[in-house]
């Protein structure tokens, strides 16, 4: 008796016709937008820390945000210098010192700017070395008090610093420079300087040569 073999074949079912999807690629960004997006800022903003050490002993020796802004300038001739930001906001300040044995030694901040409606942190910052390790203190200004906030170049008060010789201030600022001008003049004049150059100075805003804070080795100083 012969067996016979039947091969069943399946037959695909027809696909159905699938829409055509309308307007191109719906996952494009480029597709969906019909314009060039909007661009909500076009000022020049960096977060910059600075380093400087004290050269003398320095007791109640304010810091205005003018003296901040005049870190950093830029020479239009010889004896003038402009700031390179328009608006600054402090975003801490950090400070070491070394005693030495059997010396202390201390330093303190005050965030103690103040208006007719709002101040400061009024908080004295502290803190002191017996010469086992350095002093050391962070401070930053309290949300929503006038000393976080921006700020344009003036005469007003960022903080009050006291602190021995040698010691090392870090200040980290948000710095912005605004696209209408408005460029401000340094508080003081330079003496030698080349145009179109930057140049670094004092947290005091003085020049080289009479700053009470030196900043870094390196960093052109005028």
């Amino acid at each position: 008796m012969s067996t016979k073999v039947v091969l069943v074949t399946r037959v695909p079912k027809p696909r159905k016709n699938r829409k055509k999807t309308q307007g191109g690629n719906r996952g494009s960004t480029r597709a969906m937008i019909p314009h060039p997006p909007m661009i909500t800022s076009y000022s020049f903003k960096i977060t910059q820390r600075l380093r400087f050490t004290a050269s003398n002993t320095l007791v109640g020796q304010v810091i205005t945000y003018q003296n901040l802004l005049d870190t950093l300038v830029f020479a239009t001739s010889a004896t003038t210098v402009y700031d390179y930001f328009n608006v600054v906001k402090v975003l801490s300040v950090e400070m070491w010192s070394q005693a030495t044995n059997p010396q202390v030694s201390s330093v303190s901040l005050l965030f103690n700017e103040s208006d007719a409606v709002q101040s400061g942190d009024r908080q004295l910052h502290t803190d002191t070395s017996m010469g086992v390790q350095p002093a050391h203190l962070i401070a930053r200004p309290k949300k929503d008090t006038i000393s976080s906030k921006w700020h344009v170049n003036d005469a007003d008060t960022a903080f009050t610093l006291w602190i021995p010789a040698n010691a090392v201030i870090d200040v980290t600022l948000c710095l912005m420079m605004s696209m209408n001008g408005g460029f401000n003049a340094a508080q003081n004049a330079s003496v030698g300087a080349t145009a179109g150059k930057i140049y670094s100075r004092g947290l005091d805003g003085a020049a080289f040569a009479a700053t009470q804070f030196v900043t870094i080795p390196g960093a052109v100083q005028i």
